[in-house]
């Protein structure tokens, strides 16, 4: 008995730990200057694969965009896919920095969305290049933002991403979660630790991506294109990661609509944990799952063996509440517009469960998205 609950123990000390280092990050990130207003020519790439749904709103939030025409150009790839994206594109495109390219890799290779950047890459002339996804809407400064935080020693830029919950509860859990997620992506860059950011919003420079020789080692993997590439710049040379603090940088992008399709959409992104070039990284999400596992294992216990672990529970459990609260205060005013006290306590409840099962799924279990299932 006394040893589990020193395991359990160093492991709430762990992620508190963890916490403290994240919110310290955010107030680096508050204190942070903006590196460079020049305006330099941008490369915008935007993989798409089957969606006709979103693709006309991604285009007309890139032709409002409060950035010179003559210094940035937009290109759509196509990444294989069986709708009407490409044909829509073609027809709805008028401003002439703007184009539609095909995936020139195989539908076959099981990372189609990386190869669909290398495409766009390959055929860009930006020394930077800005990542966003095609379910997005960016901001009319987004462009602007996201270029002011580049210096000669500044490799990579990483930005803010919300959801758009719509009316549903479900959509709020998710804008709530996912705001969390993104918090910890910036207090963790913040504080010299990038570990993960976001494809919907990423940029960084042409002369970075090349020297690490862009996705070259982890192109078998089904997801990653944006926390790979992150540290291999970050491991591999002396550029440095920054954050785009800022709400004129904040995109959007649309919610889960089910339980299915969120779930294998954790599950993808915890596929590649194991995967990491970092093995202390690696080692680190694997403390912070076994303290998350811990929370039930103790309910078990105290109900089963002894009540002094519903009492371990009970501390542990709040001091992740509160210690967590404090991260997200930092999301006031950017991710969303006011904290709820009410639903950041029952996101907590519902957090544990799939916190758990999806990183054993994402390893063990087989990974679908976007109706096509992905190797490992």
């Amino acid at each position: 008995m006394i040893v589990l609950l020193i395991l359990i123990s160093l492991l709430a000390i762990h992620y508190i730990i963890f916490l403290i280092e994240i919110r310290k990050g955010l107030i680096n990130l508050g204190k942070t200057p903006i590196l460079n207003s020049s305006e330099k020519f941008i490369s915008v790439i935007i993989p798409f694969k089957n969606e006709s749904e979103s693709i006309l709103t991604i285009l007309s939030s890139l032709e409002e965009q409060n950035y010179p025409s003559t210094k940035f150009e937009v290109i759509f790839v196509d990444d294989h896919s069986t709708d009407e994206t490409f044909r829509l594109l073609n027809e709805n495109i008028k401003p002439e920095n703007f184009r539609v390219l095909r995936n020139e890799a195989s539908s076959e290779i099981n990372a189609g969305k990386k190869t669909a950047i290398e495409t766009g890459i390959k055929n860009a002339i930006g020394e930077i290049i800005l990542l966003t996804d095609a379910d997005c809407i960016v901001p009319v400064n987004w462009m602007k933002t996201m270029t002011e935080y580049f210096s000669e020693d500044v490799g990579m830029v990483a930005g803010p991403v919300i959801f758009n919950e719509g009316n549903s509860l479900f959509g709020g859990f998710q804008k709530l979660e996912f705001a969390g997620i993104i918090l910890a992506s910036a207090g963790l860059i913040g504080y010299g630790k990038p570990t993960t950011c976001s494809s919907a919003n990423l940029a960084f420079t042409r002369k970075a991506f090349n020297e690490v020789d862009g996705y070259q080692g982890v192109e078998k993997f089904s997801s990653g294109d944006d926390e790979f590439l992150m540290q291999k710049i970050h491991n591999q040379t002396d550029y440095k990661i920054a954050y785009s603090f800022n709400k004129h940088a904040v995109v959007a992008t649309t919610a889960n609509s089910t339980v299915k399709n969120f779930f294998n959409q954790r599950s993808r992104w915890a596929s590649k944990g194991f995967h990491y070039l970092n093995k202390g990284l690696t080692l680190k999400l694997i403390l912070i799952f076994l303290f998350y596992l811990s929370l039930p294992v103790q309910l078990i216990c105290g109900i089963a063996v002894d009540n002094i672990y519903l009492i371990s529970l009970d501390l542990a459990f709040s001091a992740k509440m509160i210690f967590e609260f404090r991260v997200m205060v930092f999301g006031n005013d950017i991710l969303f517009d006011r904290l709820s006290v009410k639903n950041f306590i029952a996101a907590q409840l519902i957090q544990i469960p799939y916190v758990i099962i999806a990183p054993i799924f994402g390893t063990f279990g087989k990974v679908k998205w976007k109706g096509k299932r992905y190797k490992k």
